[in-house]
């Protein structure tokens, strides 16, 4: 059973850039749409969470480091 647990916000503006956004959509098996997504954060049953923002500081740092989808 999963449990909600918060919101986020997958958009360009919200990953700093278009670039991220694509590699955001890629890395969790979404097509990029304009408006970007909004997440709903859930805790599964035995509390494993999933969330964009785990995600997004990883991105960002990939970003920063100047790597790309074909160096991970």
């Amino acid at each position: 059973m999963l449990s909600p647990n918060g919101i986020a916000f997958a958009t360009p503006d919200d990953l700093g850039n278009v670039v991220n956004y694509r590699r955001f959509c890629l890395a969790v098996g979404l097509n990029p749409v304009p408006d970007g997504y909004g997440l709903l954060l859930v805790t599964d049953e035995w509390s494993n969470q999933e969330d964009a923002h785990h995600r997004r500081r990883r991105i960002r740092a990939d970003d920063r480091r100047g790597h790309t989808r074909s160096d991970q």
